[in-house]
């Protein structure tokens, strides 16, 4: 005998928003383990230039100038990427969450974010947690949501397993619907990467921050919106600080340097 279990109107609707979360998502999810799989120690620092990137695109304005401030911080447990930029909406949370652009989807404006080149920054972990703001503007003007440590997880052993969670995440996105609803949002946005839910990941941000060190100038230089840049490694006690100033044209040409303090 099959044993049959009645659910009520609300439990259908949940199950069939999750069969059709499941169904949407499954492609993606296909494309993330094919990239997960091509990772190597090398992939870090590609990840630290796309986190970068990442940050430029999401500068605010700031007397007129778009800005960008980093923050880079290793401790035994987490490599944590914070940004001052704009804050999370629905979109850019879904794409993350999907690991699909969220370029050119309605809005040509829209930042082309958290696509199959954002997949690297898993080098630093299968896991990680997003704290910041969502932007509720589209649906409720001038009004956010607090984001607290929202997991992407891509930790599974098969694809169905991967699909399920991908889908229950999306739709713990639309759950900040019910979330409260404050007037201003975070200047600060953090993603943190679980060390322990990769194998080397640990020894992967390692690498990639003293890598990042000859090149965050450069970087820098060619990047207008990132005026500064600190790296904080909790396991060796040092610190690193780059802040970019204009100086005078010298010879019609734009001069500009970075100072780092040690």
């Amino acid at each position: 005998k099959k044993l049959y279990i009645q659910m009520d109107n609300n439990e259908i609707r949940k199950q069939m928003e999750l069969d059709q979360k499941r169904a949407f998502c499954k492609q993606s999810c296909t494309k993330i383990d094919q990239g997960l799989d091509k990772l190597d120690p090398r992939s870090g620092e590609r990840a630290i230039w796309e986190l970068f990137q990442n940050a430029r695109d999401l500068a605010r304005l700031d007397n007129g100038n778009k800005t960008a401030h980093i923050k880079i911080t290793l401790t035994p447990t987490e490599f944590i990427f914070a940004h001052k930029g704009q804050p999370f909406d629905h979109d850019s949370l879904t794409s993350l969450v999907m690991q699909v652009s969220s370029r050119g989807k309605e809005n040509d404006d829209t930042v082309g974010q958290y696509g199959t080149g954002f997949l690297t920054t898993h080098v630093f972990g299968r896991k990680l947690h997003v704290t910041g703001s969502l932007d509720m503007g589209k649906y409720s003007p001038g009004t956010y949501s607090d984001i607290n440590r929202f997991v992407i997880d891509r930790t599974y052993d098969n694809i169905t397993e991967f699909v399920d969670k991908v889908a229950h995440q999306l739709l713990a996105v639309n759950e900040f619907a019910d979330a409260p609803k404050t007037t201003y949002f975070r200047e600060w946005t953090e993603l943190c990467y679980d060390l322990s839910s990769m194998e080397r990941a640990l020894e992967n941000a390692e690498a990639a921050l003293v890598s990042s060190l000859t090149v965050i100038p450069y970087v820098m230089t060619v990047n207008n919106p990132i005026v500064d840049v600190v790296i904080e490694n909790k396991l060796t006690n040092e610190i690193y600080q780059f802040e970019k100033r204009q100086l005078p044209d010298e010879e019609g040409l734009k001069v500009m340097a970075v100072f780092i303090t040690h």
